[in-house]
C-alpha cells in the first residue's frame, strides 16, 4: 500500500513539474556581414585609429590623487551592449576625472559620440566600473555605473 502511495506521488511531482504552455521568447539580432579583417603575420589583436572609430578616450590621473587613493591606479572597465537595439555593440567608457563617453556603434568600425544626448556623462565622480544589463526585466539593456567614493547610478532605458 505504501509503495502504490509513494508512486502515485512521483508521477504527480513529476507531470505537475512540466510546463508546457510556455513560449518560446527568443530577441533576433541583425546579423550582417563586416567587412574583411586584415590578417597580420602576428596574433591576436589588430589595433584600429581613433580616426577610423571615432573612440577617443583616455583616464589621466595624478600622482597625487594615487598618493590619496590607491584604488585609482587600477583605472575603469567598459561596458559593452546593444543599448538602443539595433543589433550593433555600443560602447560605454566611464572615467575617472573626466566625464563617462557613450558611443553608439554606427557599423564598419564606426562609433558616434552620443553621451550628451544620452544623457550617460555622470560628472563630478570617479566613475570605476559600469556594466549593460537587464535591471528592470523589460528586455532591453539598462546601464549601472559605479563610483569610488560616491553613489552607484542605476540608468534605466
Amino acid at each position: 500500500m505504501i509503495k502504490r502511495l509513494n508512486y502515485i506521488i512521483l508521477i504527480i511531482f513529476f507531470t505537475g513539474c512540466s510546463n508546457t504552455n510556455k513560449k518560446n521568447t527568443a530577441q533576433l539580432i541583425n546579423i550582417e556581414s563586416l567587412n574583411e579583417i586584415l590578417i597580420t603575420e602576428s596574433d591576436g589583436f589588430t589595433e584600429v585609429d581613433p580616426s577610423v572609430t571615432g573612440i577617443i578616450a583616455k583616464n589621466e590621473i595624478g600622482e597625487k590623487e594615487i598618493l590619496e587613493n590607491q584604488h585609482l591606479m587600477h583605472g575603469s572597465g567598459i561596458a559593452l551592449g546593444d543599448m538602443n537595439g539595433d543589433g550593433w555593440v555600443d560602447i560605454y567608457i566611464p572615467r575617472l576625472k573626466e566625464n563617462n563617453l557613450l558611443f553608439m556603434n554606427m557599423g564598419n568600425w564606426k562609433f558616434k559620440d552620443v553621451t550628451q544626448t544620452s544623457g550617460v556623462a555622470c560628472p563630478n565622480r570617479y566613475s570605476n566600473g559600469s556594466v549593460f544589463a537587464d535591471v528592470d526585466g523589460d528586455r532591453d539593456l539598462d546601464l549601472i555605473v559605479t563610483a569610488l567614493g560616491g553613489a552607484k547610478q542605476y540608468i534605466f532605458q
